[in-house]
């Protein structure tokens, strides 16, 4: 799920405000019906997820990126 953001980057509090209304749609409208309605299907999506994002937050990935910045 894609939450949109602002470009308004000149005002902190009205871009808060507008990527806050923006999470909350997309909870609304996509999120909790799907969760409601197909859970077989949301439970695909959380698995698929999970695999997409583990490569970028393995330890040994993070233990990589520090020794980089720190030593080279």
């Amino acid at each position: 799920f894609l939450i949109p953001h602002t470009a308004d980057q000149e005002n902190s509090e009205r871009t808060d405000q507008i990527e806050s209304e923006n999470l909350y749609a997309v909870l609304e409208k996509k999120i909790i019906p799907l969760y409601y309605t197909n859970p077989k299907g949301w439970s695909e999506i959380m698995m698929r997820s999970m695999r997409d994002v583990t490569p970028e937050f393995e330890s040994g990935r993070m233990a990589s990126a520090y020794y980089k910045l720190m030593y080279c």
